[in-house]
């Protein structure tokens, strides 16, 4: 082996050494975009550690390791105009960012609902439908809502390889709703996407870096919300609206670009001109739970809810002088627990 092949490999050696002599020493690795618990870090003792939990906190933790990651999604978005984890999200034009996971419900809401056969829409109809009357025989009224999804709205920015996998076809709760209609009642799921698109149209209604809707969107879903339960919705000139810029987004921390300062959102703010005095609000059994003190209506709501009902917490509790926030789907314990007037069970549209 002349010099030359000595020093080459030496220096290989001494390359894949670094990571590992940093991660004993505890040096600086750097802040991570990961919105996950990354691997705890293995307990030594006398019986011998599975060599796969080893490997996991290495991979997990290895020093450089959230520098070299943010510096690769930033390469890649710079030069290549891409997500560095297309399998997570994916940059469409106009710098819209979309949610891609298959582990998520993204892929299948994308392909809308044309593999679900008929028996199968039939049956999701009869459940909603006997909880809906179980619920009204106790003096319950029920909703269920389907929030739609950005590709939804906005499918038309979209990179071609996800425009390709959405369908034409209708969403699950449409169809759903369909076969509501061939049965003797007059009940459906809360659809709002026509509005939104309606609304999409004057103005942005969801976050570019994020998964979620902004304020004017949510107010357009809350608007259609308070006029399904027959109450009258506050109108966006009651509040106090500021224009403000986001640099914060769920999908743009997936990409690795957490960091980036130059991808931000144009984010409306609704102040709210209510003397906030008269709520109390209070974390309750893993629920939150908001009491108005002057409320000119007497009702209780439940609401089981994702994320994407976070933004109307304040705008349905304006409504009601108690409103229980659930962060989970619909489950019985909760009704006898509160013993509300009003369920409202909501769901973003891949999690229908």
């Amino acid at each position: 082996m002349d010099l030359t092949q000595r020093i080459f490999v030496n220096l290989l050696f001494l390359v894949l050494l670094i990571p590992g002599a940093l991660l004993l020493m505890d040096c600086d690795k750097g802040k991570t975009c990961e919105r996950r618990d990354l691997a705890r870090k293995p307990v030594f003792g006398w019986s011998p550690l599975p060599v796969d939990s080893l490997d996991t906190y290495f991979k997990d933790h290895f020093a450089l390791r959230n520098r070299l990651s943010h510096w690769n999604a930033v390469l890649k978005y710079e030069l290549f105009h891409s997500s560095a984890h297309p399998q997570l999200t994916q940059l469409g034009s106009d710098g819209w960012w979309f949610y891609t996971s298959r582990e998520d419900g993204a892929y299948e809401s994308r392909r809308q609902s044309k593999h679900l056969s008929k028996e199968e829409i039939a049956s999701i109809a009869t459940l909603l439908l006997d909880r809906k009357n179980q619920l009204q025989l106790q003096g319950i009224d029920y909703v269920a809502a389907v929030w739609p999804d950005k590709t939804s709205i906005y499918p038309e920015f979209q990179p071609w390889n996800l425009r390709v996998q959405t369908a034409d076809g209708l969403s699950k709760a449409t169809r759903v709703n369909q076969a509501l209609s061939e049965r003797a009642t007059d009940w459906r799921i809360l659809e709002v996407q026509d509005e939104l698109r309606a609304r999409s149209g004057h103005v942005q209604t969801y976050h570019k870096i994020d998964t979620h809707w902004n304020k004017v969107g949510a107010h357009c879903a809350y608007t259609q919300l308070m006029l399904w339960l027959g109450k009258k919705p506050l109108a966006l000139g009651d509040f106090a609206p500021t224009d403000s810029v986001n640099r914060d987004g769920d999908l743009k921390a997936l990409a690795g670009l957490c960091n980036h300062p130059n991808i931000q959102d144009w984010q409306p703010k609704l102040v709210d001109q209510l003397d906030q005095s008269s709520f109390f609000t209070q974390e309750q059994d893993r629920c939150l739970v908001v009491e108005q003190s002057n409320a000119t209506d007497t009702e209780t709501i439940l609401v089981f809810r994702d994320s994407f009902t976070s933004a109307l917490v304040p705008l349905i509790a304006r409504h009601y002088s108690k409103a229980i926030f659930v962060w989970e789907g619909y489950h019985p314990k909760w009704v006898e627990k509160f013993q509300p007037n009003v369920i409202l069970d909501a769901k973003v549209e891949r999690y229908f």
